[in-house]
Parts: structure tokens; C-alpha cells; sequence
């Protein structure tokens, strides 16, 4: 994304993304204001909560993206000839994976039937040592 911005004098000090100075200029230039996330952050690894699983193709596992982004999931995985997709949540996405579902059924695919809704608890060890309980619904569709 480029904008239009005055003539300006970047300083390239120990600042990630540099300073610009616009006082007391009147000429137009265009700077290149895109930055790419792999300069400025370094390579993490992103904890879903499924870490004994093997990822398999026709999983959508919701999590704290918007709703439309895992309706947009499921849609793409339909469309590339998957006959079955199961969405996952487990704990306060669990709103989110039934809100999806709906979703999907209403606007995108009328003919999509719910083969099977499993819902189960899980046992989470946390920071502390401590055993807590997260509720978990996995969702089955199909044709």
C-alpha cells in the first residue's frame, strides 16, 4: 500500500519502523508504508489447543478468528469435493463452531445436513499444575 505524503527525511535508527519527519516541506513523493510481518516479528509457534492431534484435511477448528472466516473454511473445503467437514471447538468457541454451522446452512449450502454433533469434556492441566475441565462439541456435516 503506498500513500501520498510530503517530501519527507526517514531516520533509520534504532527504531523498527523508522521516523519521518513532515515539518516544512510542500513537494509530493510517494513511499512504499507496507511493512512485512516476517521483519518485524520473529517465527512463533501459535498454541490451538489440539496438541496430540494430527492435523487432517477436512477439520475446521474454531477458534478467535471472525465467524466468517470458518464458514469461508468450510465452504472451500466443500467446494474442492470433501464429502465430509467437521468443525471443532472446544470452551467459549463452542458458540462460535454452532454460530458457523448455522451460518453455513442458511446462507451458503441449504442442502448441507448435520450427520453428527459429539460433545465431551477434556481435561486441561494448567500453568499452575492444576486440573480444569473444557467442554468440547465437534460438529459433523455432509451432503
Amino acid at each position: 500500500m503506498s500513500k501520498i505524503l510530503p517530501e519527507t527525511e526517514i531516520d533509520d535508527g534504532p527504531s523498527r519502523f523508522g521516523k519521518v519527519n513532515l515539518a516544512g516541506t510542500s513537494s509530493l513523493r510517494t513511499i512504499d508504508t507496507e511493512v512485512t510481518m516476517s521483519k518485524i516479528l520473529p517465527e512463533t509457534e501459535i498454541d490451538d489447543g489440539f496438541e496430540d492431534e494430527e492435523p487432517a484435511p477436512n477439520i475446521v477448528r474454531i477458534g478467535k478468528k471472525p465467524t466468517m472466516n470458518y464458514v469461508v473454511a468450510c465452504v472451500t473445503l466443500f467446494n474442492t469435493g470433501v464429502p465430509e467437514v467437521m468443525v471443532r471447538a472446544r470452551g467459549q468457541s463452542i458458540n462460535k463452531a454452532v454460530e458457523t454451522v448455522e451460518m453455513l446452512r442458511r446462507a451458503f449450502f441449504k442442502n448441507v445436513q448435520i450427520h453428527t454433533v459429539d460433545i465431551g469434556t477434556e481435561e486441561v492441566e494448567r500453568e499452575d499444575g492444576s486440573i480444569a475441565s473444557l467442554s468440547t462439541i465437534e460438529i459433523t456435516l455432509g451432503n
